[in-house]
Formats: C-alpha cells, structure tokens, sequence
C-alpha cells in the first residue's frame, strides 16, 4: 500500500487540478520532492500526504493502473475525457479497500 501522488481531474471539463486542500506550490513541492528528504517543511507535507492517504484523499497505488476513457455525454461529438475513476486494473484504488482486503487475507 502506498500513496499516489496525482492531480485530480474533472471529467466534465477534463481539467486537471490539485486535490482538495492542497495549493498548486505544495503540489508541485511534494510531487517533485527527494526521496531523501530532511527539510521540515518537506516532512510536514509528507505527514498531510501519508494522513490524507489513510482518509481516502489521495488514491492508492495499484499494482497495475490502467486509463480508462469516458465520454462527458453519449450526445457529444468531442473526443472522449480522461477520468481517474478505474485506475486500478490489479489492486485497490483507496487505502481502506486495500487494508480491508488484507485484513481479510490474514484473517
């Protein structure tokens, strides 16, 4: 289990953004940042990451992802919008879904 560190994009416009909370800057900080990181700004945005991610904020990381392509209405003539609703081909989307299943395994 592990967070993915992904904007979020609205399949209505297919425009992306950062998740909920989160401004563009510290987005872009976490996203870029050093796995070896010792700032403590840095482990301060790694602690809301690792806390949103047990909350189901941010997506688990799926042993295999897939995109999945979904069009805005069946009417439109548009190119269909990127959605990250099915990212999990093999795996579980969410951390509660994944610790579930584990539970479940080792039970």
């Amino acid at each position: 289990m592990n967070p993915v560190i992904q904007p979020v994009i609205d399949p209505a416009t297919g425009q992306w953004s950062v998740p909920a909370g989160w401004t563009v800057e510290e987005f872009r900080r976490i996203a870029e940042m050093d796995i070896a990181s010792r700032r403590q700004e840095d482990v301060e945005l790694i602690k809301r990451l690792g806390e949103g991610w047990l909350r189901d904020e941010w997506h688990n990381q799926p042993i295999r992802g897939c995109g999945i392509w979904a069009s805005p209405s069946s009417d439109s003539p548009s190119p269909p919008l990127p959605t990250t609703d099915h990212l999990c081909e093999i795996g579980h989307r969410w951390y509660s879904n994944a610790k579930s299943a584990w539970t479940a395994l080792s039970a």
